[in-house]
């Protein structure tokens, strides 16, 4: 299921929408935030830090709604900690029927179903895959290699970095001529960021 897009909020003072957010606290309601400072973009199910009485806490986005006109000014919060949701589709659907099924507050829920990490607002862990490319003696050599699967290999390699997933299916049995040219020095096995790979 594909990923929502981020939902545009106006930032400042004049707030005509609002953060309805679910903090693990045991009260079945939602808190109303204006949009942290300089964020114009947030989505249901994205994490945000948010104050709540003297202290921070770290909810889920539930909802992002007008507010109503008689309401009192809202507290701003402090962070949108995600770019993108880790809550959409079918996991939010479930989570938000289990809240219901089980009498907890929707924040209680969502807390149960984030890594203890995430809870605390720390960083999503930068995702790595691991690709092979030809290093610059393999660029060079790669004109005088024999007919076969290294050559194979280090034509794929020639446009940039592959991915090993990538290499599996334009390539069947291509690791045995990835170690060949590993040993010989004209590839290498990094791990790059999985925003970076094509």
């Amino acid at each position: 299921m594909p990923v929502p897009a981020p939902i545009a909020v106006a930032p400042g003072t004049d707030v005509d929408q609002a953060w309805q957010v679910a903090l693990p606290l045991p009260l079945p309601r939602l808190f109303d935030y204006a949009p942290a400072e300089g964020v114009n973009l947030a989505a249901v199910g994205c994490r945000v830090r948010v104050p709540f009485g003297p202290h921070q806490r770290v909810g889920v986005i539930a909802g992002i709604g007008p507010v109503s006109a008689d309401a009192p000014p809202l507290r701003p919060a402090i962070a949108l900690l995600d770019r993108m949701p880790l809550f959409h589709g079918e996991l939010l659907a479930s989570l938000r029927w289990l809240a219901r099924y089980t009498h907890a507050s929707l924040g209680d829920v969502f807390e149960t179903a984030l890594p203890a990490a995430l809870r605390r607002g720390e960083a999503l862990p930068d995702t790595r895959a691991w690709a092979w490319q030809l290093s610059a003696e393999g660029s060079v050599a790669l004109e005088r290699m024999r007919p076969g699967a290294p050559r194979r290999l280090a034509e794929q390699l020639a446009g940039g970095p592959r991915a090993e997933a990538q290499l599996d299916d334009a390539l069947p049995g291509w690791r045995a001529a990835a170690r060949t040219l590993a040993r010989r020095g004209l590839a290498v096995r990094s791990a790059l960021a999985a925003t970076a790979m094509p």
